[in-house]
């Protein structure tokens, strides 16, 4: 009878033991919960008082922070008015425009933030007198101010100026004091509550300690074990189960190990995918930069050769064969170009330059580009534009528009008409372009502007690529702006782009270059440091029609640094790829040196990547031309630099 009572109490402790965490800390913690409970609730009350001392002294700062601003803003608003009268430069009145509604802003929130009686009774004369500076400062900026009136307003704004700093130094010294006196207040508040609740979790913890001595021990070992484990987990080590008991914390264990062998896992698929991908994107960038180069290459000649055929057969039998060949040759270009432009897209990487854009003017330059193809086709171009200037890139803003005209163009009945539609609102600007074609079915538009996408169009006669709206789409939101479609008033199409209206003025036009005759008269010593065959004689071939004009040629770098050492010439015209390295090395060589360092440069290359172009600028390439060669952009290039 007496062993089975001595082994009753052991048998129940162990299974006690053997049971969840949750009972085994319940039985714990339920004496100190008590202290706890009481200690919580006083502490706090006390963390109340703290905290609304705490708030008074925030808004003290927050009030002196507005006393100071507001000075400081007196301050550069009067010498702004100062130097506007006695310059008159609009520029000089900048501060003023932004402290002025800020000045408001600041006196509805002391208005709001003093409380102090004293202070609200100053604060009731200081509004009035701000009030009565602002309207000096606006009756100064009156044109047709009278000299007797602006120096006696400049006297009593004098007066009001020293009699408000006057009062908002009387205030901040004030508020200094009195944040004295509240941060004291508060530092007591929260010494206090610290040491209550210090002595709270001691006594917590007194009372604690004997309740929870044996269990804490082995809970302690397995916590750190765990905290181990979790950093171990951490760093990707492979963790072994913990083999003491069943409970909870064995469980977290196991799934802890279970854990690190799928993130060990994961891990090792997750590197070989950032290599493969990092590898892709390499790939990728090389793929355009050698895909724009070897496309270009050859086109180059054939554009290039084309322009000149066509200007010298210009009103002679063959003139529209040569128009053809440049026609499909800049087709085939700007199907290059929307690829890479799409690439870019892709990658992230398209580089936008957005500025104050005239739109009537953009718009006419867009109508000129396609006009040659609405003559072809016999559509009439109709444009509707409101004066307004919008934000954007306006070599990509030429380029959407000229896309959306080719599109309405192409897809229009013959005889048809086109017409484009500007209109304002709401800080934006609207540009319909709608056509009198059949139109896009319901059930095709929401493929409209995918890539490639052709809705049908590619079992035409009609050219394309698909690829126009898909760019256009990408370009005008990069610009942040918003593309749509919707039924154009009568049938056919209306597609439309709205901008940001710029509130900036749009950048003066340049003046045209000087005229290419007279630039040609002038004897010029050119070298063209060029590998490919094909572009050296066509470079040679433009050049050959200015009488005086001297080409020499290298194909590498080590024969282009010989040929400048020999004799130094007017230009240089330089292919970024060569057979000894890059163009960029032979301009920071020009660039350093100084019998070089101030020769003209102008880089020719296929590589039309905005990577390299940029590095080509970086380098000191005065001007980047891409092949295929625009003759006529070549010819003002050079006029240009040899001006």
């Amino acid at each position: 009878m007496s062993a089975g009572t001595g082994m009753g109490p052991l048998a129940a402790a162990r299974r006690w033991l053997a049971g969840s965490m949750l009972r085994k800390s319940l039985a714990a913690v339920a004496l100190p919960m008590l202290l706890l409970v009481v200690a919580v609730v006083a502490i706090g009350r006390l963390e109340q008082q703290t905290a609304r001392a705490e708030q008074d002294v925030r808004r003290t700062l927050q009030v002196l922070s507005d006393l100071h601003e507001a000075h400081s803003l007196l301050a550069e608003t009067a010498a702004a008015l100062r130097g506007y009268r006695l310059v008159r430069r609009d520029a000089f009145l900048d501060p003023y425009r932004l402290a002025e509604p800020r000045l408001q802003e600041l006196l509805d929130r002391l208005q709001r933030e003093i409380t102090d009686p004293v202070q609200a009774a100053r604060m009731a004369r200081v509004r009035p007198l701000f009030e009565e500076k602002m309207q000096g400062w606006r009756e100064l900026l009156a044109p047709d101010l009278q000299p007797d009136a602006e120096r006696r307003q400049l006297i009593q704004g004098k007066a009001k100026l020293d009699i408000l700093r006057a009062e908002l130094r009387a205030m901040r010294e004030y508020e200094t004091s009195q944040l004295e006196r509240r941060t004291r207040t508060a530092q007591l508040l929260r010494q206090r509550n610290l040491v209550i609740t210090q002595i709270a979790t001691v006594l917590a913890g007194l009372g604690a300690v004997a309740a929870v001595m044996w269990f804490t021990s082995g809970l302690a070992r397995r916590a750190r074990r765990l905290a181990m484990d979790a950093s171990r987990l951490g760093e990707g080590e492979a963790l072994a189960p913990d083999a003491h008991g069943n409970d909870e914390l064995a469980q977290v264990a196991m799934r802890l190990a279970d854990a690190s062998r799928l993130l060990a896992e994961r891990a090792a698929e997750t590197r070989r995918a950032r290599e493969d991908a990092e590898a892709a994107n390499q790939a990728k960038t090389e793929f355009l930069s050698r895909s724009s180069h070897e496309l270009r290459t050859p086109l180059n000649a054939i554009l290039g050769y084309a322009q000149v055929l066509e200007e010298d057969l210009a009103g002679r039998d063959g003139h529209r064969y040569a128009q053809r060949i440049v026609s499909a040759g800049r087709h085939l270009l700007g199907l290059i170009s929307e690829l890479l432009d799409i690439a870019r897209i892709e990658a992230g990487r398209l580089d936008l330059a957005p500025e104050a854009v005239d739109l009537p003017t953009v718009l006419g330059e867009a109508v000129a580009l396609v006009q040659p193809n609405a003559d072809a086709r016999g559509v009439s171009i109709a444009v509707h534009a409101d004066a307004a200037t919008v934000e954007a890139d306006p070599q990509r803003l030429r380029q959407v528009l000229v896309n959306l005209l080719s599109n309405a163009i192409k897809f229009n009945r013959e005889q048809g008409r086109v017409e484009v539609v500007s209109s304002v609102a709401a800080g934006r600007v609207r540009i319909e372009v709608r056509d009198e074609g059949p139109g896009v079915p319901p059930e095709r538009r929401a493929r409209l502007f995918v890539p490639f996408e052709r809705l049908g169009a590619e079992r035409s006669a009609v050219e394309g690529t698909g690829l126009g709206l898909a760019v256009s789409k990408h370009l005008v939101e990069a610009m942040g702006g918003e593309v749509g479609f919707d039924d154009a008033p009568g049938g056919g199409a209306c597609v439309w782009l709205a901008l940001p209206l710029s509130s900036r003025a749009p950048a003066a036009a340049h003046e045209a270059a000087p005229a290419r005759d007279r630039a040609a008269q002038t004897p010029r010593h050119v070298l063209s440091v060029e590998d490919n065959p094909s572009n050296q004689a066509l470079i040679e071939t433009l050049l050959s029609r200015r009488a005086g004009w001297h080409l020499r040629h290298a194909d590498t770098l080590a024969a282009a640094r010989e040929a400048l050492a020999a004799e130094a010439p007017d230009l240089v015209l330089l292919d970024l790829h060569l057979p000894d390295g890059r163009g960029e090395q032979l301009i920071a060589h020009m660039r350093a040196s100084g019998r070089w360092a101030r020769i003209p440069v102008v880089a020719v290359t296929a590589d039309a990547t905005d990577a390299t172009l940029a590095a080509a600028r970086a380098a000191g390439a005065d001007e980047v031309i891409t092949k295929p060669i625009d003759v006529a952009r070549f010819h003002a290039t050079l006029a240009r630099l040899l001006a």
